[in-house]
């Protein structure tokens, strides 16, 4: 790797802790919260799966979703987590 892409990558570890510190299994027939990125509304979105799993982090709550990306920072998610280019 190159320096950058080393430090891109170091950035994105350290969110991927943070969320795997809040997250949890999905659990079938439960609210499944999860966050993603709405080109649309270009932005961070929160919602909630209740018998889909498309093996991403999910968290018990809309509350603790919120508390990641208030630790991590929008602006962070989206340009590490979710690689989204201005």
């Amino acid at each position: 790797l190159t320096r950058e892409e080393a430090e891109f990558e170091r950035e994105r570890r350290k969110i991927e802790a943070i969320i795997r510190k809040y997250s949890r299994p999905f659990t079938k027939q439960k609210r499944n919260y999860y966050i993603y990125y709405d080109y649309g509304f270009n932005g961070v979105v929160i919602d909630v799966y209740h018998l889909v799993s498309d093996g991403i982090p999910y968290f018990e709550s809309k509350e603790i979703a919120q508390k990641v990306i208030d630790e991590i920072g929008e602006d962070r998610l989206i340009k590490h987590w979710f690689r989204v280019k201005e």
